[in-house]
């Protein structure tokens, strides 16, 4: 997949909860964590995302793709709600699970 752009990574993060504070930065509505001015958002990785966006009553499921000398060459994340399953893969694990997540909120 392609990277996202800055509306869509505002777009999840806002989803998550975070609210812009007094134009300096964001904030978490349910734990107040402000970020200093220029770094507004969370960077886009697995920590924040498992932190912050993957839905507490989701099962996730993570998979990898393998070339023909036996390398990862792609990783594959499935997350389940509710009996539905939203599925995305990328060369990079975080990506994979940001798509995933992003197919959530659609």
């Amino acid at each position: 997949m392609k990277e996202p752009t800055q509306e869509q990574v505002k777009e999840l993060w806002e989803w998550c909860g975070f609210r812009l504070a007094d134009g300096s930065g964001y904030l978490l509505a349910e734990c107040p964590i402000e970020y200093p001015l220029g770094f507004h958002l969370p960077i886009i990785d697995l920590n924040n995302l498992f932190k912050y966006a993957v839905p507490k009553d989701a099962d996730v499921q993570v998979s990898t793709g393998r070339g023909l000398a036996g390398e990862i060459n792609r990783w594959v994340v499935a997350i389940g709600i509710s009996g539905k399953w939203y599925r995305a893969e990328d060369k990079d694990a975080a990506l994979a699970l940001f798509w995933a997540i992003y197919e959530v909120i659609k």
